[in-house]
């Protein structure tokens, strides 16, 4: 038996620093292809690209505070976009300290929320 380590792989929660919008699915495939996941979001759908540098070189930190088949919280500091690497599914809604927020299809399969600063 081996066992492999992939130690670049991103964490299961994190926050990207820059967004990047494609209007269709082979648009965000190209976009993927073209950036660093850590460091741009690509969201699908029509928005402003923008980074926000502030959160730092890799993006900030997210922590996973509760974890349950039907509810997911957890801390994360804006501005960016959090990114769950679970996958996106419909009915899943998405809160910003309590209030409704858009949840977003992230890196094409992945869940995504817009973080203010």
């Amino acid at each position: 038996m081996r066992v492999f380590e992939a130690t670049g792989a991103l964490p299961r929660a994190f926050v990207a620093p820059c967004v990047s919008w494609a209007p269709d699915e082979d648009a965000a495939l190209a976009a993927l292809k073209a950036v660093d996941p850590a460091q741009v979001a690509v969201l699908l759908g029509v928005g402003d690209d923008g980074c926000e540098p502030a959160v730092g070189p890799r993006g900030g930190g997210a922590t996973i505070t509760r974890y349950t088949p039907d509810r997911v919280e957890l801390s994360a500091q804006g501005p960016g976009v959090l990114v769950l690497t679970d996958t996106h599914y419909p009915g899943w809604v998405a809160e910003l300290d309590g209030v409704a927020a858009p949840l977003h299809r992230a890196d094409l399969s992945l869940r995504g929320v817009i973080l203010p600063p």
